[in-house]
């Protein structure tokens, strides 16, 4: 079995050590994650304008055709109710998260086999098979334990 090369990152994306060119190497391919999660949070942090967005859209592109940019949900609600057109989508693009990210439903989202939802103004509960890529852009992140150990990290310089 032969596998593809990794495409090389767009143009002027310095990574800051050797771990994160290995996971930037394991985002390309979509390669399971700590835990064996079969799709791990990626989160990309670095300076102001080191490419984190460019970095970002570039995964999305070449895996999923696309990247539209979603904002960080400010409530456990909010996430609830976009964790389903997420996996519709099959990502979940949030960019320049500058705060403490806690949110249970994500954490469920990128380790559950399926999603239940109740639609807005529907009685009938649905449910979703979960093939989910979560993908953050941050200048520094800070993030609960849970979701920390369900990502894992590019730094760029």
């Amino acid at each position: 079995m032969t596998t593809s090369p990794i495409p090389t990152p767009p143009e002027g994306i310095i990574f800051a050590d050797p771990e994160s060119e290995e996971n930037y190497a394991k985002a390309m391919s979509g390669a399971p994650g700590p835990h064996h999660i079969k799709h791990p949070m990626i989160v990309i942090s670095g300076p102001a304008a080191s490419g984190k967005t460019r970095l970002a859209a570039h995964i999305l592109k070449s895996r999923f055709g696309e990247a539209y940019i979603t904002s960080l949900p400010r409530t456990e609600d909010e996430f609830e109710k976009l964790i389903p057109h997420a996996i519709e989508k099959k990502y979940l693009f949030l960019d320049n998260v500058a705060e403490f990210v806690k949110a249970h439903a994500l954490s469920r989202a990128i380790t559950s086999t399926d999603w239940s939802y109740r639609p807005l103004g529907k009685s009938e509960i649905k449910t979703l098979k979960v093939d989910l890529q979560v993908i953050v852009t941050s200048p520094a992140i800070i993030m609960s334990e849970d979701l920390c150990r369900r990502s894992i990290f590019i730094e760029l310089a």
